[in-house]
């Protein structure tokens, strides 16, 4: 396992990044549903903080 990973040093760099891109786009997707639930609920924002 640590001979493939060592002959193959460009899939630990790819890996990170693409973490952290799928990352990005779960919090993109969590704050799009914040938004939406707080476009739609009728309580104001003011009682929520």
């Amino acid at each position: 396992m640590e001979i493939s990973s060592m002959s193959n040093p460009s899939q630990e760099l790819s890996d990170p990044t693409s973490e952290l891109l799928s990352w990005q786009e779960i919090l993109n997707s969590i704050l799009k549903a914040i938004q939406n639930q707080e476009s739609l609920s009728p309580t104001p924002k003011g009682l929520i903080s």
